[in-house]
């Protein structure tokens, strides 16, 4: 399923940005602490040319950068310091890379994040990375706005390597459909996630009833008009049975919720980005006591530090917190964050390989059940009372470092996320947290 599409050669791509895309750095630095930036032996040289420590005196005996082995043989990344920041991060956050020679001059990396592009045969897709504090709050430039530097962007990785491609037939139940076929499904989805007329957990819900339906159909015969035909008939359906339908608990099955459990401790795993740098008897440390709380996940028990959070919070009672607010600025972000995904084609994220389309979209809907977790636990590491809009927000980015950044993840873990990407498993967690939190 990556095969590269002809059409999208890299002088003219068909760009598409979704019109409510928004972003403008809120010069945090976050981006620059605690990152692998790797960059290209070409990118490398090009640093070279210029006398860092004449310029920055306080680099003098620092080792800025460092050989690493990456996907395309050695590249080379920044060496974290003390403070496990970029040598170039400077006191007021700001990139001095960038503010002595302009964005073009830093690695592809740097000037990259935190957007990202799925090539397809219907054109290149922009998409943003929650883990940006400035994607995450609201407000910020329209990335429309701006199409002349996204491109700039898309030309430059395209020379250095191969961005996620895929072919032009996508597996759908038991069949492959054009990719006309998916994006009329995806535009479907989106507009019942903007449905202001259901709670944002019912919208994740009808959004799974869907995908149930279309895996249990002969989609080779449910091609264009027939497909926009069938989408026409049962979405309103869903939409007018989940209004009516009081939200109640579903009962669980321990299995399920021992791969519920797992896939949190995956997304826990996933966190554990700041050590690479470290020497190795610290490093082989940290990933033992990283696994070990892995498996204080899978058994809710035990008192655990994470990252980004104030204190350490107890597994077993995050559960008895209170859930998400219904308030607009909460389901504002929700429905930010679930249509531009699915826009970006963070369903199709290097994450699922080869699996089909209906495992990511279910993935993508079972995140609102981690996203509420993750939620309650910032809530009570602060002592707070309630689930607030802050903790939404890191509850997000903690979920979209794996969402949009996992590369590879064992054959374990991939059959934990194939057993629990399932239209039924995925709504009775959702149904769960839901009618759980209020």
């Amino acid at each position: 399923d990556r095969a590269r599409p002809e059409a999208q050669g890299p002088m003219k791509p068909n760009l598409h940005v979704h019109p409510s895309m928004r972003f403008s750095c809120t010069m945090c630095g976050k981006c620059c602490k605690n990152w692998s930036i790797t960059f290209s032996e070409t990118e490398k040289l090009a640093l070279e040319q210029t006398n860092w420590v004449e310029i920055f005196p306080d680099l003098v005996g620092r080792t800025l950068w460092e050989p690493v082995k990456g996907p395309r043989g050695r590249e080379w990344r920044f060496k974290l310091q003390e403070n496990d920041a970029c040598p170039f991060l400077g006191a007021q956050n700001e990139c001095r890379i960038h503010g002595r020679f302009g964005p073009h001059a830093k690695p592809l990396t740097c000037q990259m994040f935190p957007f990202s592009f799925a090539n397809t045969p219907e054109g290149v897709f922009a998409g943003l990375r929650f883990n940006c504090p400035g994607v995450l709050k609201t407000g910020g430039t329209p990335v429309a706005d701006d199409p002349k530097e996204l491109i700039h962007l898309w030309k430059e990785l395209l020379k250095q390597s191969a961005p996620p491609n895929y072919e032009s037939r996508v597996r759908v139940g038991g069949g492959r459909l054009e990719w006309p076929d998916v994006l009329a499904i995806e535009g479907a989805f989106q507009r019942v996630l903007g449905d202001a007329s259901l709670p944002f957990a019912k919208r994740v819900l009808v959004l799974l009833r869907v995908v149930e339906t279309l895996e249990g159909a002969k989609m080779e015969a449910l091609t264009g008009a027939r497909l926009t035909q069938l989408l026409e008939m049962v979405v309103p359906d869903f939409v007018k049975d989940e209004a009516e339908r009081p939200m109640e608990r579903p009962r669980v099955k321990l299995a399920e919720w021992s791969l519920f459990h797992q896939y949190l401790g995956i997304l826990y795993l996933r966190e554990y980005i700041s050590y690479f740098h470290k020497p190795r008897v610290e490093r082989l440390k940290i990933r033992f006591r990283a696994y070990g709380n892995g498996f204080r996940f899978l058994i809710q028990r035990g008192v655990m530090p994470m990252t980004g959070l104030a204190n350490p919070v107890s597994l077993r009672d995050v559960w008895s917190q209170p859930g998400l607010p219904e308030d607009a600025e909460c389901t504002e972000l929700l429905e930010r964050f679930f249509v531009w995904k699915l826009f970006a084609k963070a369903t199709f994220s290097r994450l699922f390989f080869n699996l089909p389309y209906a495992h990511g979209v279910c993935f993508l809907a079972m995140s609102y059940g981690a996203i509420v977790w993750f939620a309650k636990a910032s809530a009570l590491s602060r002592g707070a009372a309630k689930v607030e809009i802050e903790d939404l927000r890191k509850a997000i980015e903690y979920v979209d470092v794996t969402l949009s950044g996992a590369r590879k993840l064992s054959f374990y873990h991939l059959l934990v996320m194939r057993s629990l990407s399932r239209p039924g498993v995925a709504s009775k967690i959702v149904k769960w947290f839901a009618a759980s939190g209020h």
